[in-house]
């Protein structure tokens, strides 16, 4: 029964994975839905340990691509930029030692989760636990 919740747990996480991922293809127009979007694709990610990658890897495709685009990265808004990085982190647990993107956006990446500890000292910051999360991520 257990072995059978796994299942049916691995098979709504796929299904939501991949359909996240089509869903980021396309850009929303407010900034709540972005939110909602990522948020959910983190908390997705999250349940993936790397010994699952193999058999998820198909289903997380999509939003391991759309995560790395451009304008995601540089998104005005930094709850936005920030629930990238958490998710990109997440991609980037799951698949190590191997990396999910090219050496170009890596950089980028990398640069971008540096900047996100700017303001890690100032824990009455509303986006203090976002970057706790990213730090934990890089820290596994």
């Amino acid at each position: 029964s257990v072995w059978i919740m796994g299942l049916v747990r691995d098979r709504d996480v796929k299904a939501k994975l991949y359909r996240l991922g089509r869903w980021l293809k396309f850009t929303p127009h407010e900034k709540s839905v972005w939110l909602n979007t990522l948020e959910e694709a983190a908390s997705c990610l999250f349940l993936i340990e790397q010994s699952d990658y193999s058999s998820m890897s198909t289903a997380m495709d999509p939003l391991v691509t759309h995560l790395a685009r451009f304008d995601l990265l540089r998104h005005d808004e930094v709850d936005v930029r920030l629930l990238v990085i958490i998710g990109i982190s997440e991609v980037t647990r799951i698949t190590a030692p191997s990396l999910p993107y090219d050496d170009i956006t890596m950089k980028e990446i990398y640069e971008l989760i540096i900047g996100s500890f700017q303001k890690l000292w100032d824990t009455t910051n509303p986006h203090f636990n976002k970057r706790v999360k990213i730090l934990g991520n890089m820290a596994k």
